[in-house]
């Protein structure tokens, strides 16, 4: 069948615009799934973002090792650094390991999505503190760390020190001629006999000092369990998953497709 010269200009207008058509359909397609595709990396680093407490664990692994706070003057970068005050850093490295392995294995993703009424998570919180409390004070020894020989001499010395400032205004208000290095020197001497168990003494009082923040310490231990499970209360942290995908998916409808609408050549013969 022969066409007319303004039929085949039709057909080949028909064409490309066919072919336009065709090609902005795949464009689309390509749109909708990377929309779709994007849309559901935001969910899934969402959901890994509310469930992942590595930085929370991290944080409370600084604060067990007795790290302090510091911020750089010229940037404001705030860091985590070691503390020069000995006091401060009041459990072994067996400690510390041992109450973050404990802490993470209540604190997964099996513990934040479950389903428990109020009356569960007291039970559980109940046997967790006995277990804790019982594990760290039969443990004291390993928990604790003891103040080392150095630090024991520290603090003698300190004393010493003190004491000898304080003869020194003693022997000033009596007239008494000194110099604080003969006093210290007079102070060792009547000592010399008692250092071994002063320092003894110091190195059991240190320990002493730092067994008062057993109290403390479990409750810091419990409390961030107990948040892990206030989470699973009611299966809360589920639902609120899923209304947030729900409304994420409901902002970013998928369009539909635009179909061309141009004329046939059926149509254009129905018109001559």
């Amino acid at each position: 069948m022969a066409y007319s010269n303004e039929d085949q200009a039709f057909l080949e207008a028909q064409s490309i615009e066919l072919e336009a058509a065709r090609l902005d359909n795949i464009g689309k397609d390509n749109k909708i799934a990377q929309q779709m595709l994007s849309q559901q990396e935001e969910n899934s680093s969402m959901i890994r973002e509310q469930l992942d407490l590595s930085q929370e664990i991290i944080t409370l692994k600084h604060i067990l090792q007795g790290h302090i706070l510091s911020e750089e003057e010229e940037t404001g970068r705030v860091y985590w650094q070691e503390s020069n005050d000995p006091s401060l850093v009041l459990l072994t490295d067996y400690g510390v390991n041992y109450l973050i392995q404990f802490i993470t294995a209540y604190s997964t993703k099996n513990t934040l999505l479950s389903n428990y009424d109020e009356d569960t998570i007291n039970k559980k919180m109940e046997d967790i503190a006995t277990t804790l409390i019982d594990r760290i004070f039969m443990n004291y020894e390993k928990f604790f760390k003891p103040a080392t020989l150095e630090e024991c001499k520290n603090i003698f010395k300190s004393r010493i020190q003190a004491k000898a400032e304080s003869r020194m205004y003693s022997y000033e208000l009596q007239g008494i001629k000194g110099t604080i290095e003969s006093i210290t020197k007079e102070l060792l001497d009547e000592r010399k006999d008692t250092i071994e168990k002063e320092l003894e003494k110091i190195k059991e009082q240190s320990m002493k000092d730092k067994l008062k923040s057993f109290d403390s310490l479990s409750r810091l231990i419990q409390d961030f369990i107990h948040s892990s499970y206030n989470r699973a209360y009611a299966g809360q942290e589920r639902k609120t998953l899923r209304q947030h995908i729900h409304i994420s998916e409901s902002s970013n409808p998928r369009q539909p497709i635009k179909q061309p609408s141009k004329l046939s050549l059926l149509n254009r013969w129905k018109e001559v």
